[in-house]
């Protein structure tokens, strides 16, 4: 009888695991849970507040499960190349930021300012040329009275290119 119950219960579990699967639900992508800001690049509305992108760096080349387009990012020397600031929080967070990204040529990097603090910021080196999810490796501390500053760039010295899509800020505190 106990093995019954555990087969059972095995079975339930498996099935539910794979309906999650299936629908996206486990995929970074669809989590959306504690997001404290969130795009996918679909259209004009979602590059709003963010400097160096228009809709001409849209293209139709999404990550697995994320639209049906993302953002196109390269510059030159200048960098960075796309930055959004987001306001103040109010209070203190600490938080993550992931996304999906591919190298089209040479890499990217996405890195964050906190406040005014350029020295040492949190980054990652994009480097796949495929799609893959990057999140940046360290919790980021948010202060409730400094703004955050996400850039992306790819180019510089060397020409770069690279898409980015369902970028996200994740509360995790």
């Amino acid at each position: 009888m106990r093995s019954l119950i555990y087969i059972f219960s095995s079975s339930i579990m498996a099935l539910v695991f794979s309906l999650l699967s299936c629908n996206g639900t486990l995929d970074p992508a669809y989590d959306y849970l504690n997001a404290y800001y969130a795009t996918s690049f679909e259209n004009e509305s979602d590059l709003a507040g963010w400097d160096g992108i228009s809709t001409n760096d849209l293209r139709n080349d999404a990550a697995p499960n994320c639209g049906s387009k993302s953002v196109y990012i390269s510059g030159g020397c200048t960098i960075p190349h796309a930055s959004k600031t987001l306001l103040a929080p109010g209070k203190s967070l600490k938080i993550h930021i992931g996304f999906y990204a591919k190298v089209l040529f040479y890499q990217g990097v996405c890195e964050v300012i906190v406040g005014n603090d350029y020295h040492y910021p949190p980054y990652i080196s994009i480097k796949d040329t495929n799609w893959a999810y990057y999140r940046l490796p360290e919790t980021i501390d948010w202060p409730s009275d400094s703004t955050l500053t996400i850039h992306l760039n790819s180019g510089g010295l060397f020409g770069g290119g690279m898409l980015v899509d369902a970028l996200k800020v994740k509360i995790v505190n």
